[in-house]
């Protein structure tokens, strides 16, 4: 079972994305802040990153309010995850085999639907029936200082000296962590969980859903 707060399973019927948690535990167990904090956030790259950084179960519906089918939050964030590493991440780290990999693996997965398991050659350890984690190296290698500083650089899409100082040492680890949050947000993402909003029901109308007990309901 998902223990979700009033306010976070609010934020998820508005479009907020499945695995938005207001704080949530990385995987060596620092707590750590959403980079969620207002709705414009859901279309920056930081929550991508945050899925890599935790092991977070989501929701087993996501509720798209968008109203581009063409363009939607999961592509839209991908997408500029990809942006961050090509006009950030590289201007910064110039030459950088393990970034070059990590940017070539997120689009292998984007453009032929391979899995993590394939591309960092690990297997994947199933957590519920909603998603699942692919193997990870380096478990305790980040300190909660090195993860808000890599959710903090995707979310502001944004490199300050600060923040290249305290990624440096660590750059590898967090690629690897950058590519789990992509891997398991595509998985997510091409399961047919995605329920789209009628633009009649747009906008602050309260909803109220009794006895749905079959899909035809």
């Amino acid at each position: 079972m998902i223990d979700l707060t009033k306010e976070e399973v609010e934020r998820i019927f508005a479009g907020w994305p499945p695995f938005y948690r207001k704080t949530f535990s990385s995987h060596e167990g620092h707590v750590l802040e959403s980079p969620l904090t207002i709705f414009d956030h859901v279309r920056r790259p930081g929550w991508i990153v945050a899925i890599g950084l935790g092991r977070v179960q989501p929701s087993d519906v996501f509720v798209d309010n968008t109203r581009d089918k063409s363009h939607s939050l999961f592509g839209f964030a991908i997408r500029r995850v990809v942006r961050v590493l090509e006009v950030h991440f590289e201007n910064e780290w110039r030459g950088n085999t393990e970034l070059s990999e990590a940017r070539a693996s997120i689009e292998t997965m984007m453009s032929h639907g391979q899995s993590a398991e394939n591309v960092l050659g690990g297997s994947e350890l199933a957590d519920s029936d909603t998603v699942s984690y692919p193997k990870l190296k380096d478990i305790s290698d980040l300190t909660k200082t090195q993860c808000e500083a890599l959710m903090r650089v995707f979310n502001n899409m944004v490199i300050s000296a600060d923040d290249k100082a305290i990624i440096d040492p660590v750059l590898g680890i967090c690629m690897h962590r950058v590519i789990i949050g992509v891997a398991v947000a595509l998985k997510y993402s091409s399961a047919e969980r995605i329920l789209r909003i009628p633009p009649i029901l747009r906008g602050d109308k309260v909803v109220y859903l009794r006895s749905c007990k079959h899909e035809e309901d």
